[in-house]
């Protein structure tokens, strides 16, 4: 198994000696205590086992993206990304995406109570991709087995993915990105006096703060 590139903040160690006596799945790699980070919220946040489905595939994509060809990098992120995009699919657009998709992986893992998880358009994109594979994954009886093993699941709030998006990010204008009947928005100008418009929804614009 190939482990991957693991954000390096509040972690539990799963190979410890405990873990064969207590019947837990080991993946191998260190991972978040996401009992400790979500447990203890409200549920208007993530459960831990919905924040441990995001987790690993923000890893997952954040850790393909970096062990790819540069070549195979720029065509799996156009085949991802909404059409819109291709055009600026470069090198240093890859590298760029990639440290978002990064800093969700570490975001996640260092709880996300009270905080901003998505700051720019190119993260609430990532959000999106991730809980898509997420959610995939999920469907297909993927999930990763150690989470199975050691979150308690929390009925009618785990693998809401949706959910977690609605969360983690502000709202959902990039999904207008993704629909092929809606044409030209990102090139769209909102009127000053309309309420709440979409802002830097242009592939140029994506990774611009929402806020500073």
């Amino acid at each position: 198994m190939v482990l991957t590139r693991r954000a390096k903040v509040q972690l539990m160690n799963v190979n410890d000696e405990d873990s064969e006596d207590n019947g837990l799945a080991d993946p191998g790699y260190d991972v978040p205590d996401f009992e400790l980070l979500y447990g203890r919220t409200s549920e208007s946040n993530l459960s831990p086992r919905t924040a441990a489905f995001l987790w690993e595939a923000a890893d997952s994509l954040d850790t393909l993206l970096h062990d790819l060809p540069v070549d195979s990098r720029r065509d799996e992120l156009s085949r991802r990304l909404p059409i819109v995009a291709a055009p600026y699919v470069d090198d240093r657009f890859v590298e760029a995406f990639r440290s978002r998709v990064g800093i969700v992986v570490e975001r996640l893992a260092e709880g996300t109570v009270g905080k901003l998880i998505a700051t720019c358009t190119a993260d609430e994109i990532a959000i999106w991709l991730i809980s898509w594979d997420a959610g995939a994954r999920h469907d297909c009886g993927d999930d990763p087995e150690w989470v199975e093993a050691r979150l308690p699941p929390r009925p009618g709030r785990d693998a809401d993915f949706d959910r977690a998006v609605d969360i983690l990010t502000e709202d959902d204008d990039v999904l207008m990105l993704f629909n092929p009947e809606i044409d030209g928005v990102e090139d769209l100008e909102w009127s000053e006096d309309a309420f709440d418009p979409p802002v830097n929804l242009h592939p140029r614009d994506w990774f611009k703060p929402f806020r500073g």
